[in-house]
């Protein structure tokens, strides 16, 4: 399972993977976690079914929790990839290990992935 990880190591901010790798990890059982970390407002204009919601103002205090025993497989995903990168730089020094979706939900859509 590491191994495709391997290739998402070492970029500037943390591991990464585009929204296509997302799209087939997601069929997957069991569903990797994917937190949201856009606005109430955003996310219910347009989601991926099986994310869960964590605004950027409570990723600190809720994300280390939803992602305790997830051995790295705890993905972060906004409207562009700009705010999961920050959210993933605030988790890496608490120890929580996150892949970053790229593009966020921009790419998604733009690659016809369905949303909710």
């Amino acid at each position: 399972m590491f191994d495709k990880f391997k290739d998402w190591l070492g970029g500037a901010h943390g591991p990464s993977v585009d929204v296509r790798t997302l799209h087939g990890m997601l069929q997957e059982t069991p569903c990797p976690l994917l937190i949201d970390v856009r606005t109430e407002f955003e996310f219910r204009t347009g989601r991926i079914a099986c994310a869960v919601h964590v605004p950027m103002s409570e990723v600190m205090q809720r994300v280390p929790d939803l992602a305790e025993g997830r051995e790295g497989r705890v993905f972060l995903i906004c409207q562009t990839g700009n705010r999961s990168t920050g959210a993933q730089q605030s988790l890496n020094p608490l120890g929580v290990a996150t892949i970053n979706v790229t593009g966020g939900m921009r790419a998604w859509e733009a690659a016809g992935f369905p949303i909710d």
